[in-house]
C-alpha cells in the first residue's frame, strides 16, 4: 500500500459535529497555507473517523465537482466568489451551505425523523418479541393447558413416564451440538448449509419435547393462578441470583483486595460477572417473556386463542425475516440520509453549489484522485470490523481496521483481505424500508458506517450487557457488508482451481441479504472471519484518529487532526494510536504528550491547554524517519478573542458531548475558527514547518 515516495498524509479524527466544524477550519488553514488539499503540493492521502470523515467526504467531493452531476433545479447561489479555488474556502459557497445545514438532524421540526426512526424500532422489536411469544403460545397450546389437545398430558399427565420425552430431548439437543461441533468451520455460517438447519430443527424439536412437560410438571401451570405459590417460587428465585450475584461481588472485591496474586478469586470473579449474572439474567428475561405469553394464553380468555397464536406469530416472524427487515429497519439509512443534508455538496460555479443528484447512491469509485487533472488527497474511511474469533484480533479488540476508498475495500491487517470497491458497488443492498436497491457502497453509506458509534457490537467499546438491548431497540447503526475476510468473497468471479468443487454464490443474484443469522449474530455477539458477511461499525471502535492507517502507509509527513472526546489536559486517543501502530506495525512515535497538559492558571471551570499542537518523530521499523505534527482541540491563553468570549456564553466549549449533533451556526464557526488558528498556530513552529 505505500510506494517508494515520500508521501504526505492528513487524518481528522472522529467526533460527530465537533470533530467536522474543527476539522474544517484546520483543512482550509492547511490548504490556505500549504496547498494541502487541492494543487500540485497536495498531501498523498486524507485518512478520516466518524465525524472526520463527514468534513473529509465534502472535501473529495467538492474536489470532484466537475465530474459529479448536480441535482436538477437551479443552484444555489451563497457566499462570495473566491479568490481562488480552493475548496471550502471560507466564505465559499459550500462553506455556506455547511453552515446553514449544521442542524441537518432536525430540519424540519425533526418530527419527521424522530417518526420514522420510532417506526423503525417499533417493527424491529414486533421482529424480535414475535418469535418468544409464539414459542409461548406453542407451549401453552402443546402443554394442554386450556387447550383440547393436550400433547403433554398424553406424553406425560400422571408424571410416571418423565424419563421418555427427557431422554428424546436430550438425544436430539445432543445430537444438534455434535452436529455443529463436528461440522467444518467454513460451512457452519452458512445460512443455506443442510447441516445447520438439521442441527437448528433438531434442537428446536429437543426443546419443544422437553418444555412441556417442565411447565406442566414441574411448574403444575395450573397452580400459577395461586398468588401464594407464585411469591414462594419467585423469593427462592431471587435469593438464588441473589447468591450468585453476592458470592460474583464478594469474588471480585477480594479479588482487589488480595492483589493478582490470588487468580483463584479472579478468575471466580470475571467468570461469576461475565456468565453467573449477565447470561444468567439475559436468559432469564428470555425465558420470562416465553412463560409471560404461556401464561396469558392459559389464563386469559381474549383472541387469538393459543392453537390461532401459533401460526400468526409464526407467520409474523417469517415474513419480517423473508422480507429481510434487518437491513431494512436500520437507523443506518436515515442517518446516511441525514448526513447527505449537509455534507453532500459540490461547487457549480465561483458563488454557487448544488446538492449532487441522487447522493445516497455517488459511487466511491467515481471520486478517485487520478480521474481528474487537479491533484488532491485520496480519501481513506477508516471503519471497525467486528470479529469475535478467538485468535482473530488482539486480545480484548474484537475489532480490526477496515478502509473503505474510492480504489478497494482491505483489512490491512489479514493479507490478501482486499477487494476492488467495484465489487461492493456491483451488489446491490436494501436501501430503505420502502422496495428499493441501491449500490452495496456509497459515498454516503461509507461515511455513516465509520460514523455508526452506537451499535450492539463496538469493537473494543463493546459491553455485553448492553448489546442484547441495542440489538432489540433497534440501535444499530452497523452494516452488514460482505465479508473480505472470506475467501468465497475475494475470489467472487473467478474459476475455480483445477479439480476443485464449485462454492456456493451467496450474492448469485447480485443482492446483499441480510436476515436471521445476522440478527442472532448480533443479538448473541457471534462475529466469524469465516461468514458470509462482516459487521462493519464506527471506526474510533478501532482508532479515534486514523492515524494507524497512515503509518502503515509509511507517510513522511502526517498531519493529525485531533478533535476527540479526551478530558482536557488528556491525550488519551493519540496514546492508544501509539501504542497500536507499536503493537501492530513496529512503528515507535517520539511526542512529547505533557504538551496537552493543563496551563499551570487552568481551573475547573475554565480548563485551558498549555498548548494545542505538538511535533513529534516517527521511527518505522524499516529505519526510515518521519514528522508528526499533532493539531489538538482546546483553549489556551493565546486563543482568538471571539472565541474566548464565546466560551464565556457556552460553558460546554469546546468539549460538547459527541451525541450533540444539532449545532447553531455560531457554535459551528466557533468550532471552525479555533481549528483555524490552532492549525495555524502549529505551522507557525520552526519544527512544522521544516515537515
Amino acid at each position: 500500500m505505500a510506494g517508494d515516495e515520500p508521501h504526505v498524509g492528513i487524518c481528522v479524527s472522529g467526533g460527530g459535529l465537533r470533530a467536522a466544524a474543527f476539522g474544517l477550519g484546520a483543512l482550509q488553514a492547511l490548504q490556505h497555507h500549504r496547498k494541502l488539499l487541492r494543487g500540485d503540493g497536495a498531501a498523498r492521502y486524507l485518512s478520516a473517523v466518524s465525524g472526520g470523515s463527514y468534513i473529509a467526504g465534502t472535501y473529495t467531493l467538492v474536489n470532484c465537482s466537475d465530474r459529479v452531476r448536480p441535482a436538477g433545479g437551479r443552484p444555489d447561489e451563497r457566499g462570495v466568489a473566491p479568490d481562488d479555488p480552493d475548496p471550502l474556502a471560507p466564505g465559499s459557497p459550500e462553506a455556506e451551505h455547511l453552515r446553514r445545514h449544521c442542524r441537518y438532524m432536525i430540519e424540519g421540526g425533526g418530527r419527521k425523523t424522530s417518526l420514522r426512526l420510532a417506526g423503525l424500532a417499533f417493527i424491529n422489536l414486533v421482529a424480535v418479541v414475535s418469535l418468544p411469544i409464539c414459542i409461548g403460545a406453542l407451549l401453552a397450546w402443546g402443554a394442554g393447558v386450556g387447550s383440547s389437545y393436550g400433547i403433554t398430558a398424553a406424553l406425560d399427565r400422571d408424571g410416571h413416564r418423565w424419563w421418555a420425552p427427557a431422554i428424546l430431548s436430550v438425544t436430539l439437543i445432543g445430537v444438534s451440538i455434535a452436529t455443529c461441533r463436528l461440522m467444518p468451520a467454513d460451512r457452519f455460517t452458512k445460512r443455506h448449509s443442510w447441516s445447520l438447519w438439521a442441527a437448528i430443527i433438531t434442537m428446536s424439536l429437543g426443546m419443544f419435547i422437553a418444555f412441556p412437560p417442565l411447565m406442566d410438571g414441574v411448574l403444575h401451570v395450573p397452580a400459577l393462578s395461586d398468588r401464594n405459590w407464585i411469591l414462594r417460587h419467585a423469593g427462592t428465585a431471587a435469593l438464588v441470583v441473589g447468591c450468585v450475584i453476592a458470592l460474583t461481588v464478594l469474588s471480585t472485591t477480594l479479588s482487589h483486595i488480595l492483589g493478582p496474586g490470588v487468580m483463584v478469586f479472579q478468575r471466580l470473579g470475571r467468570f461469576g460477572l461475565n456468565v453467573l449474572t449477565l447470561r444468567l439474567i439475559q436468559l432469564i428475561g428470555l425465558l420470562i417473556v416465553i412463560w409471560c405469553a404461556a401464561w396469558l394464553y392459559s389464563h386469559v380468555d381474549f383472541p387469538p386463542t393459543a392453537e390461532a397464536g401459533v401460526p400468526l406469530f409464526a407467520a409474523l416472524y417469517l415474513a419480517l425475516q423473508m422480507g429481510r427487515y434487518v437491513d431494512r429497519v436500520s437507523p443506518h439509512h436515515a442517518y446516511r440520509d441525514l448526513l447527505v443534508r449537509c455534507f453532500s455538496v459540490i461547487r457549480t460555479g465561483p458563488s454557487t453549489c448544488a446538492v449532487p443528484d441522487d447522493p445516497a447512491r455517488l459511487k466511491l469509485s467515481s471520486l478517485k484522485p487520478e480521474l481528474g487533472a487537479t491533484k488532491f488527497p485520496e480519501l481513506l474511511i477508516c471503519a471497525a470490523a467486528n470479529v469475535s474469533d478467538i485468535g482473530a484480533t488482539p486480545a480484548g479488540s474484537n475489532a480490526l481496521s477496515l478502509v473503505l476508498s474510492p480504489t478497494e475495500v482491505v483489512v490491512p491487517a489479514v493479507p490478501g483481505a482486499e477487494v476492488p470497491i467495484e465489487r461492493f458497488e456491483e451488489l446491490q443492498r436494501p436501501f430503505a424500508l420502502r422496495k428499493e436497491w441501491g449500490p452495496g457502497i456509497t459515498l454516503a453509506s461509507a461515511v455513516a458506517m465509520t460514523g455508526a458509534a452506537v451499535s450492539p457490537a463496538m469493537g473494543k467499546l463493546t459491553r455485553d450487557h448492553q448489546r442484547a438491548l441495542f440489538a432489540a431497540l433497534n440501535l444499530r447503526l452497523g452494516v452488514w457488508l460482505p465479508n473480505v475476510l472470506n475467501p468465497i468473497f475475494r475470489h467472487r468471479g473467478e474459476p475455480p482451481p483445477a479439480g476443485a468443487c464449485a462454492v456456493r454464490d451467496p450474492w448469485s443474484n447480485f443482492k446483499i441479504k441480510i436476515g436471521l443469522i445476522e440478527f442472532i449474530a448480533e443479538l448473541v455477539g457471534w462475529h466469524s472471519e469465516k461468514a458470509d458477511h462482516l459487521y462493519v461499525t464506527d471506526g474510533g471502535h478501532y482508532d479515534s484518529l486514523g492515524l494507524v492507517e497512515l503509518l502503515r502507509r509509511k507517510c513522511q509527513t502526517i498531519w493529525c487532526v485531533d478533535a476527540t472526546g479526551d478530558k482536557p489536559g488528556r491525550a488519551r486517543a493519540l496514546a492508544e494510536a501509539m501504542l497500536t501502530a507499536s503493537g501492530e506495525l513496529g512503528a515507535r512515535i517520539s511526542i512529547e504528550l505533557s504538551r496537552f497538559a493543563l496551563a499551570s492558571h487552568s481551573t475547573l471551570d475554565d480548563p485551558l491547554l498549555a498548548n494545542t499542537y505538538a511535533v513529534g518523530t516517527i521511527f518505522y521499523s524499516d529505519g526510515s524517519e518521519g514528522k508528526l505534527v499533532v493539531i489538538k482541540i482546546g483553549l489556551t491563553e493565546r486563543s482568538p478573542d471571539e472565541v474566548v468570549e464565546y466560551r464565556h456564553r457556552d460553558r460546554a466549549f469546546p468539549h460538547h458531548s459527541t451525541m450533540n449533533q444539532v449545532y447553531r451556526a455560531e457554535r459551528f464557526d466557533a468550532y471552525r475558527t479555533l481549528g483555524w488558528w490552532s492549525a495555524t498556530e502549529a505551522l507557525s513552529d520552526d519544527r512544522a514547518s521544516a515537515a
